[in-house]
């Protein structure tokens, strides 16, 4: 949860838009995630993509921190 409202989900697993598929429990096992930002109502705020972004590094991630704070 940013200061502004905005939250994050930011989750990987077997059937999520994450990399590898194979890994285990900890996100130190990933290196990719899948995204969704939703505003202070809890709707999801929509990327060219969609409801949510697959396959973001951790870089990408960062980047959606400050655009969004």
């Amino acid at each position: 949860m940013l200061d502004n409202g905005i939250e994050l989900s930011v989750v990987a697993g077997p059937t999520m838009y994450s990399l590898p598929k194979n890994a285990g429990n900890s996100p130190d096992d990933f290196d990719k995630f899948e995204v969704a930002v939703f505003d202070q109502d809890g709707n999801f705020i929509l990327s060219e993509e969609g409801d949510v972004l697959g396959w973001q590094s951790r870089e990408d991630i960062n980047k959606l921190i400050q655009i969004h704070a």
